[in-house]
């Protein structure tokens, strides 16, 4: 099963708020850790991201440009492959 653009910025919303605002061009390292949550979640269809979080709108002031990065990202990560086992 894989992850909508939407259940992936949810997950990366859930995970990553705390680090607070980022770009809306998608630059800077918080990010960069977005990214990788986000390839990471979409690798695995969720598995080990139980938390998902409603987004604020992109119409919202202060966290409208993070939204947008975030959904920018997910729609981004949604083709990543699960990582190869060195086993």
């Amino acid at each position: 099963m894989t992850l909508s653009s939407g259940e992936l910025a949810q997950i990366v919303w859930a995970e990553t708020k705390t680090l607070g605002t980022a770009p809306a061009d998608g630059s800077g390292s918080v990010n960069g850790v977005r990214r990788l949550v986000a390839q990471l979640a979409a690798a695995m269809d969720g598995t080990g991201f139980e938390r998902r979080d409603q987004l604020p709108s992109v119409q919202d002031r202060e966290l409208g440009g993070t939204v947008r990065a975030i959904l920018s990202i997910a729609e981004d990560a949604r083709s990543a492959t699960a990582p190869q086992s060195r086993m």
